[in-house]
């Protein structure tokens, strides 16, 4: 069975408009209520257990790292969903590191070489769902701005040293 969602926005304002049964209902309401650029309707295919697991229609899976002044310092595409290899993963996505590298730091006693590692700043680590690289950058930056906002930057959750 499937299903027709149509769908509006893009980046922080995509979102669900309506929901229908039929193609022709869908595209009637799409052509009448949606913006013409960024309007559309999606075939979704429901009660169908070979889909379990799988992800939505027109999405990859991206690695971002950011730090606190927003500031990316990795993205990667982690491949297309539904991969055999990124199903496992499902529920990494939307999840929050926190990572910290260490940095070398000159003077100070013992270590290598005169050299004590020092901890650098806390860095946000999310995999997410997204339609490129932009889209994956602004929903990591979002979620960086409500933990500045909420002083919760390198809080909680799973951190990591290396």
């Amino acid at each position: 069975m499937n299903i027709y969602v149509v769908t509006d926005g893009n980046y922080s304002g995509y979102h669900i408009e309506a929901i229908f049964s039929t193609k022709a209902a869908a595209d009637e309401y799409c052509q009448t209520y949606c913006s013409e650029d960024d309007g559309c309707v999606q075939d979704w295919a429901v009660d169908d257990p070979s889909l379990y697991g799988a992800f939505p229609p027109g999405l990859a899976a991206w690695t971002v790292e950011m730090k606190e002044d927003g500031t990316v310092t990795y993205t990667d595409k982690d491949g297309k969903p539904g991969d055999e290899d990124l199903d496992y993963q499902r529920d990494d996505y939307g999840k929050i590191e926190w990572h910290r590298r260490r940095a070398v730091q000159p003077s100070g006693p013992c270590c290598y070489k005169g050299r004590v590692p020092m901890p650098g700043p806390w860095t946000l680590f999310m995999k997410v769902l997204a339609k490129d690289k932009e889209h994956a950058i602004k929903i990591v930056n979002e979620k960086r701005a409500q933990l500045v906002a909420a002083n919760e930057w390198g809080v909680g959750c799973e951190q990591y040293e290396f």
